[in-house]
């Protein structure tokens, strides 16, 4: 069955980037396909500590990160088996959130601003026809 529709923009892979960027792209009025091989939410043993550096980035995505009462990690402590440790100050610190949770928001953010979301779906190939991309899917 051939199913055709033109987006300005197709981001193949749902992660926290790539719904990142399609959240901007949809803000922008652009219109955003996403295509993702799973599905949400999901786990994945990543993405509990986030630089301080990225709050301000995931709160302009429209995640109210101020209002989630999240953790603030200041400290990193390293061990080993034999009990010997290190410890030190982390200059700019970060936050914790579940990579289960922030995906979630940013998928629900995605649909929110208008991103078309295919899920459980592999991408396959694309031709460039003059300016146009073709997008091959499963």
């Amino acid at each position: 069955m051939e199913n055709k529709k033109h987006f300005d923009t197709i981001v193949i892979g749902g992660g926290l980037a790539g719904l990142s960027l399609a959240i901007l792209l949809a803000k922008d009025n652009h219109s955003i396909l996403l295509i993702d091989k799973g599905n949400y939410p999901r786990h994945k043993v990543c993405g509990e500590y986030i630089s301080l550096e990225s709050w301000d980035f995931i709160e302009r995505l429209g995640i109210p990160l101020h209002q989630m009462m999240l953790p603030r990690i200041n400290t990193l402590n390293l061990s080993a088996e034999n009990g010997s440790e290190l410890k030190t100050e982390l200059d700019l610190g970060g936050f914790g959130i579940s990579r289960f949770l922030l995906e979630d928001l940013l998928f629900k953010k995605a649909k929110e601003v208008g991103v078309e979301i295919l899920t459980n779906t592999k991408y396959i190939s694309y031709d460039k026809k003059h300016e146009i991309f073709e997008v091959e899917t499963s």
